[in-house]
């Protein structure tokens, strides 16, 4: 299974950053996949799109399936 996620950020005034996204896909405590996009530049008063692909095994599709844990989409930003 392939899943496009895209995002955009938004920079304030004054805020020059470089930034890090980490996108995961979970499955209660699993991580069924995960890929990062790291060294965006995220200028002042700019906006930036992003775009990341995360795929999962067919075994791990399956399991969504199969238990009582719920899904999640995870995004975890870093702003250096």
């Amino acid at each position: 299974m392939e899943c496009l996620l895209e995002t955009i950020l938004r920079v304030l005034p004054s805020q020059d950053r470089t930034v890090d996204l980490l996108f995961g896909a979970r499955l209660g405590d699993r991580t069924l996949a995960s890929t990062a996009l790291r060294g965006i530049d995220a200028g002042e008063e700019k906006v930036r799109r992003a775009r990341a692909s995360l795929v999962a095994r067919a075994v791990d599709v399956e399991s969504l399936f199969t238990g009582e844990a719920k899904p999640a989409v995870r995004l975890t930003m870093s702003v250096h």
